[in-house]
């Protein structure tokens, strides 16, 4: 119970957020997301280096914030896919009322 203790404290705070901005495209607001790494200095997960589990564990976080980045894209196109296709049916509405 004490190693599960120092676990929990050595990261305070995330170190990678989401950033949500919009983008105009022809008159519609598209929302377009964003990772923004915050380099904590105090972070306690870059002194890791117990033998050889320190590379294992950066390894491990590298592929990690690759993933995360593709999901991060994928949820933004989908944000965008849903938007555009929610602008398109009111589009279509008004067409077929004139």
């Amino acid at each position: 119970m004490i190693f599960r203790g120092k676990v929990t404290e050595a990261v305070k705070r995330a170190t990678i957020r989401m950033d949500k901005s919009e983008e105009n495209i022809a008159g519609v607001l598209i929302p377009n997301l964003n990772l923004k790494e915050h380099e904590d200095p105090d972070n306690a997960m870059s002194q890791i280096g117990l033998e050889r589990g320190g590379y294992s564990i950066q390894k491990c976080r590298e592929k990690f914030r690759g993933i995360l980045d593709l999901l991060i894209a994928i949820a933004s196109l989908q944000a965008a896919f849903l938007t555009l296709d929610e602008k398109i049916k009111v589009t279509n509405r008004r067409v077929n009322a004139l």
